[in-house]
């Protein structure tokens, strides 16, 4: 390699190196997304959010001290275009007085196989609007369903613009008789409000999950051997 080029490289692999050391992803404005205020203290609405996500999504990481929590990135399918996108919640809670407290919800898109770091390299972020103001209002209305003397205003199910495979019964195994049998005993008393697949998914782990804390069992989320009998000796309530 003559003179010439080894300067030509050494000089590039210099800029690289700079770059890299200056970058700094772009400032996430944690107030940008839509917003709803929710009556209650703070660690009342703090509760409720998180055992919304907790629910609905798989939280990635919570500052309770600043009212920040963030999820994983879950998949969704427009229903008209057929696009597939990535989607996060990142929530921030403000405290505007002792018992009204503002929750937003910013909303990130990435597309299929895209790394979630890469969202800070986007000038133009991947949007989709329709996405966006469902599954906001989704979010709101839950935390309200969380939150005690809060008063729902539901959004339809039937016109949701989206498929939300993330909350879909995505199953880890084939079906099999004993998560069947568990949905059906877990939907008979008042924990699973969908038809029995047989597949252990996000909603039937959710629905397991709750059943052994509310009877004092491991929260495994799993139909294990004490949960059942559980569940049998209650039977169709």
């Amino acid at each position: 390699m003559n003179s010439f080029a080894q300067t030509i490289c050494a000089f590039f692999s210099l800029f690289l190196l700079v770059s890299c050391q200056g970058y700094q992803p772009p400032p996430v404005d944690l107030a940008a997304g839509g917003h709803r205020d929710f009556t209650g203290e703070r660690r009342e609405v703090w509760k409720a959010v998180i055992a919304t996500l907790s629910e609905k999504e798989s939280i990635r990481n919570t500052d309770a001290k600043n009212g920040v929590v963030r999820t994983d990135y879950e998949m969704l399918e427009d229903k008209e275009s057929g696009r597939k996108l990535q989607y996060s919640f990142l929530v921030k809670l403000d405290e505007l007085t002792k018992r009204t407290i503002r929750v937003h919800a910013n909303i990130r898109f990435v597309l299929p196989g895209q790394p979630a770091w890469m969202e800070d390299f986007q000038s133009q972020p991947v949007q989709n609007q329709k996405a966006d103001d469902y599954l906001r209002a989704d979010l709101f209305e839950s935390i309200c369903a969380n939150l005690a003397g809060c008063k729902p205003q539901p959004v339809s199910v039937v016109a949701a613009p989206v498929i939300l495979e993330g909350r879909e019964e995505a199953p880890s195994g084939p079906p099999s008789a004993e998560v069947r049998e568990a949905q059906r005993l877990l939907g008979a008393n008042g924990y699973y409000p969908d038809p029995e697949s047989g597949l252990l998914g996000r909603k039937t782990r959710a629905a397991l999950k709750q059943f052994q804390k509310d009877y004092g069992l491991p929260a495994t989320g799993r139909p294990d051997a004490p949960t059942l009998d559980a569940l049998r000796a209650l039977g169709n309530r």
